[in-house]
């Protein structure tokens, strides 16, 4: 395998000859002529002259030599080099540039004979660098040779596959350089080569590559604004090289000629196969329009379009150029900074089995309903996101036991299978738009997701309009939602909050499928009381519920008690100071601000926890609500930078036995959460619950002083099930409580151990604590990153 060397032994060298040679032969020719001897003159001036040629051909020869090293042309820069050495027999340096290559080859036995006659005819001192870098080449080489063992000839192939499997594109290559055994196995491989990334892009010179690994091919990526190596990709592609081909990304291609050409020429040659596209675009009008794509592509059934400018018109073309609609598209993703009613409801009309839609940096127009009518058997929507997040749910994850069954199509299948079939069936529904009023309608919307996400921090919200007609709509059917309700650009631009509360057309909805509910508070907070009467009334079977930038605890929690226990409940202030901007803050009476305060909050959060304890402890059916969720018990909580977490609350908390993974992010409560009061939570945690997952993270207040490392040997006494252990951003712990931890742990669970923003006070901190390890035969994962270098290690 070829070895790192050190890149100053391959450089070409403008001096490689000695320059007093060259001195000593003019000064005979000068002796000649002075002594007025002609034929002599004749002879020197001749030697000379082939002097100064192997010279320059030796200059030449070198630079040659450096750019097949680079190339991986190795045979080539070995003639080269032995032809270097035949013009200067007596340099050093040109044999050890010899050896070294070959050692790139792994041809240890010639290393060892080159290294062997370099040292024989060369007249080098014992104490020269260059004699003792030879010396050292050549044992090595000799060592090697006793004890070479080529992996792949005592490896089973089936290990060998696995190998090759985890490895990237570009190594890969790399390894078919090795030698024809490597070659072949490499290349016959079939799993390692079903995914490729960019070989032409990073090893120019494998074009070669390519023919021999396509028919292994099933999914590609290009990336390159090189337009030789994007016109290679196409030139293959062209060729039919490619016959399992089902999914290919291409982006940055703004500087290749007749691209339009190009890539029309290959979708065309890979129309059958091809399923998946994803397209990156520097204009919605360049290389092709969605009308080409679609055209050609009869079998695809996922696309992703990504324009940096132009609009949605731009970028369609003329759709009544299909004839027929595109019956086989079911996931669509546009990015494009321009999109109006009239182009996407044209797009939609023309792809009628959609399933999947996510819309980038778009807001839908008030009348989103009239818009999505052509799209009967769309199943997920997602909007106003990121092009570059990937947080949205695929159709994949979906529950195929909640497959909607509203018209006679094969849609009682599992989505996988619909997702494997060539073609889809299409389904013919009423587009008529339903009325505000009709409570009763049935929706086929599973997922509805507009950005919620942690990292969302200054994502405005969507209008309430459009999130109360799709919610309607589609209430019946509704499995997961998503729904970022915070201030509105347009809101934010009128000054709101005003004293009047917005009104909309509905009390409440009733949802028969939904399992998950993550919402950002609206500021007046109609659209949130709207979504928790109405998981209080529902017959849904809530497993997750996720309130973000919520000042309206104490209802949040007379609802969660009036249904069976969720598995997951999450709450995440991403800035309190938003509470100062909520009507109920400016407007509200006296008890709607009581509301918001955190001593409140902290008061109805035991409440929950007490509650819940008595239900999960024991579970029973005893909620008459029509659910399937009776049994359901609470298992995931999670806190971040949430002010109202009291050592009253973590004591409810801890008598929740159902307990599995906790976490606790950014808690920095003053004196309500003490240090004292969160050791007794996790004796009493330890005591009660079987968690497996705890998260640790900014909680200075808490660790202050020296409390942190007895936090620490709490942790390893008494969390006998504690699986993995995340601590980060704790800057009062130290490797005595650690070690404290690691000692008492022994012998239990704790298989991931991961510590990150640590303070490099103690140097020896990491290998003490992988010693300890390592001395105690622990099986624990241990993963460190230091404050502010970003530098990882892992065992």
């Amino acid at each position: 395998m070829k070895q790192q060397m050190q890149t100053d032994v391959f450089l070409p060298n403008y001096y490689i000859t000695n320059s007093t040679t060259s001195k000593a032969s003019f000064e005979k020719v000068r002796n000649a002529i002075s002594e007025l001897d002609y034929e002599k003159t004749i002879d020197l001036a001749l030697t000379s002259i082939n002097t100064i040629k192997r010279t320059q051909l030796t200059i030449a020869y070198d630079h040659r030599i450096y750019q097949l090293i680079q190339q991986y042309k190795y045979d080539a820069a070995v003639q080269d080099i032995e032809q270097v050495i035949e013009y200067n027999p007596d340099l050093g340096a040109n044999y050890l540039k010899l050896a070294n290559v070959l050692e790139l080859q792994g041809k240890q036995e010639k290393v060892y004979q080159v290294c062997d006659e370099a040292l024989k005819k060369t007249k080098m001192p014992a104490n020269d660098s260059l004699y003792e870098e030879l010396v050292q080449l050549k044992n090595a080489a000799n060592e090697k040779c006793t004890r070479r063992i080529d992996p792949l000839t005592v490896l089973p192939v089936k290990l060998d596959d696995r190998i090759f499997t985890a490895l990237m594109t570009k190594d890969l290559v790399g390894l078919t350089y090795i030698s024809s055994l490597w070659r072949h196995r490499v290349l016959q491989c079939d799993a390692a080569w079903e995914t490729v990334h960019d070989i032409l892009n990073n090893r120019p010179n494998a074009s070669w590559v390519l023919p021999k690994v396509a028919k292994h091919i099933k999914k590609m990526s290009l990336s390159s604004e090189k337009t030789i190596v994007m016109s290679k990709y196409f030139e293959f592609i062209e060729d039919g090289v490619f016959t399992k081909i089902g999914s290919l990304t291409i982006r940055a291609f703004n500087k290749v000629n007749n691209m339009e050409m190009l890539l029309a020429s290959a979708l065309w040659k890979i129309r059958n196969t091809l399923t998946s596209l994803s397209l990156y675009v520097p204009d919605s009008t360049k290389p092709l329009q969605l009308t080409t794509i679609l055209f050609y592509c009869k079998n695809l059934k996922v696309l992703e379009f990504k324009a940096a400018g132009g609009s949605l018109a731009s970028a369609l073309g003329d759709l009544e150029l299909l004839a027929n609609t595109h019956k086989s598209l079911i996931n669509l993703r546009l990015s494009i900074p321009q999109v109006t009613v009239s182009s996407l409801k044209s797009l939609i009309s023309w792809c009628p089995n959609i399933r999947r839609l996510v819309l980038n940096n778009t807001f839908l127009p008030d009348n989103v309903i009239d818009i999505l009518n052509d799209c009967a058997r769309l199943e997920i929507l997602g909007y106003c996101y990121s092009r570059y997040d990937s947080n949205i749910l695929n159709l994949e994850d979906l529950n195929p036991n909640n497959n909607n069954d509203n018209s006679n199509s094969n849609d009682s299948k599992k989505h996988s299978d619909i997702i494997r079939n060539d073609s889809i069936s299409t389904t013919t529904t009423s587009t008529a738009p339903l009325q505000s009023s009709d409570n009763n309608a049935v929706g086929q919307l599973r997922v509805l997701s507009t950005p919620t996400k942690h990292g969302y921090y200054y994502t405005p919200g969507v209008p309430i309009n459009q999130l109360t007609q799709l919610l309607q709509r589609h209430q019946k059917s509704l499995e997961r939602i998503y729904a970022n309700m915070a201030i509105t650009n347009k809101q934010e631009a009128n000054g709101e909050p005003h004293p009047f509360i917005p009104s909309i057309d509905v009390d409440v909805l009733i949802f028969d499928r939904l399992e998950h509910l993550s919402y950002v508070a609206d500021i007046y907070g109609v659209m949130e009381k709207l979504l928790l009467n109405s998981i209080e009334l529902s017959h849904s079977s809530l497993k997750t519920f996720e309130a973000i930038d919520s000042f309206n605890i104490p209802a949040i929690v007379d609802a969660l008690i009036k249904i069976p226990p969720v598995q997951k409940l999450k709450f995440f202030c991403r800035n309190p100071q938003v509470k100062y901007y909520t009507f109920q803050y400016y407007f509200g009476d006296e008890d709607q601000q009581q509301q918001q305060d955190d001593i409140t909050a902290g008061q109805s959060m035991v409440r929950l926890f007490k509650s819940y304890a008595s239900s999960c402890n024991n579970p029973c059916p005893s909620f008459s609500m029509g659910c399937d969720n009776s049994t359901s018990v609470l298992e995931t909580v999670s806190f971040r930078k949430c002010n109202f977490i009291t050592d009253n609350v973590l004591d409810a908390l801890a008598e929740v036995k159902t307990l599995k993974v906790l976490e606790f992010e950014e808690i920095d409560t003053d004196d309500k959460m003490t240090s004292q009061g969160f050791k007794s939570f996790l004796i009493k945690l330890g005591q009660n619950t079987k968690v497996a997952i705890l998260k640790l993270d900014q909680m200075n207040n808490v660790f202050k002083n020296c409390h942190g490392d007895d936090i620490l040997r709490l942790i390893g006494k008494h969390m006998a099930y504690l699986e993995m252990l995340d601590l980060e951003n704790l800057y009062h712990i130290t490797y005595k409580g650690f070690e404290g931890m690691l000692n008492a742990i022994k012998g239990k669970k704790l298989r991931n151990l991961r510590v990150i923003g640590w303070e490099v006070d103690d140097t020896d901190f990491e290998d003490k604590i992988r010693r300890h390890i390592k001395k105690h035969d622990s099986r624990i994962n241990f993963y460190l990153e230091y404050d502010d270098l970003g530098f990882g290690l892992f065992d």
